[in-house]
């Protein structure tokens, strides 16, 4: 309804009034305001359906999986959930529902926000609160994930998932596209709040085959501007501290060419990308085979620092293909 509050389903055959569903609790101020669904997430024969409430738990909003035989809650993802640390407010505000994207067999869902500051959204797998995916917009304030859509665009058997971005300092929108399939890279461990209170955020794009004609790219969003930086890996996770942050990767390291960041001076816009899928074809490093799971992590310089003179972004995981 207007602003929320409740959610009914109605009959396609007679426009008879199916449910009603209410709030599960007060804190879902605006339940309701955004709707997707048409797919089925508990195998019971019939599609399911995500709610939206873009200012449940102090704004940090969540998208709530409800069954369309009985209206019983099936899961759920709130902004708090986010792996990342620029974790944003009124998530829910956008959401699709389409087939399997990481290959169990079960229907999965989309969402993200549409709000000023460093966006992220995420697709959720049906069968349980997991993310398959966790993306980061570009540059600050470019409303990453005002729009979603899930949809097969490469006829793989995957569903793919789009994002849009409404909103960037040219006045001209983007929208990205990220391909389904099993075992997708994902982010882990936590960025470092830099000196001008930005949260860097390691993401990607392509997927990781070392014969794939698109390259694997890591990039790297809201870094520090014109500073120097360089993308680290290795073959194990960790969490160790380091320059009042987190050293997410286990040695040894390897390092790889040192990189100056983009972006405009006195502002959370720099970024850093980093052609993965060259690297590997390079033959620099024997053991990036196919089958080998590999820990990346980008720091950069940051003088405003308080705690040291470095920052560093979460962590990602992915798997070499063939």
């Amino acid at each position: 309804g207007s602003y929320g509050r409740f959610v009914r389903l109605h009959s396609g055959a007679t426009g008879g009034l199916l449910r009603e569903l209410l709030p599960p609790s007060p804190a879902y101020v605006h339940f309701g305001s955004v709707l997707a669904g048409g797919f089925d997430v508990d195998l019971d024969g019939s599609p399911d359906f995500v709610v939206g409430d873009p200012e449940y738990g102090s704004s940090a909003g969540r998208g709530t999986v409800y069954s369309g035989a009985t209206g019983a809650m099936l899961g759920g993802f709130q902004g708090s959930d986010f792996v990342q640390s620029n974790k944003p407010a009124g998530f829910g505000q956008s959401l699709a529902m389409g087939e399997d994207s990481d290959g169990d067999g079960v229907a999965d869902w989309a969402g993200g926000s549409l709000t000023f500051g460093l966006s992220v959204a995420v697709t959720v797998s049906g069968a349980g609160p997991k993310r398959i995916q966790e993306v980061a917009g570009k540059q600050f304030d470019d409303f990453f994930g005002a729009g979603v859509a899930m949809y097969d665009f490469d006829a793989d058997g995957a569903t793919d998932t789009l994002y849009g971005a409404s909103q960037v300092s040219n006045g001209d929108g983007y929208v990205r596209i990220l391909g389904g399939g099993v075992d997708l890279p994902e982010p882990y461990c936590t960025a470092k709040t830099t000196g001008f209170q930005c949260h860097p955020t390691l993401y990607y794009t392509g997927l990781p085959s070392l014969s794939a004609p698109s390259p694997f790219r890591l990039r790297v969003s809201f870094a520090n501007p014109g500073v120097p930086g360089m993308m680290f890996y290795g073959y194990a996770p960790a969490a160790l501290p380091f320059g009042g942050g987190y050293l997410c990767v286990g040695l040894p390291l390897k390092r790889t060419v040192v990189q100056v960041a983009g972006g405009q001076p006195g502002s959370c816009s720099g970024t850093f990308a980093f052609d993965f899928t060259a690297h590997a074809q390079s033959g620099v490093d024997p053991n990036l085979l196919a089958g080998v799971d590999v820990y990346a992590q980008y720091w950069f310089r940051d003088s405003l620092s308080p705690s040291a003179p470095v920052d560093t972004t979460n962590g990602l995981r992915f798997t070499l293909r063939p």
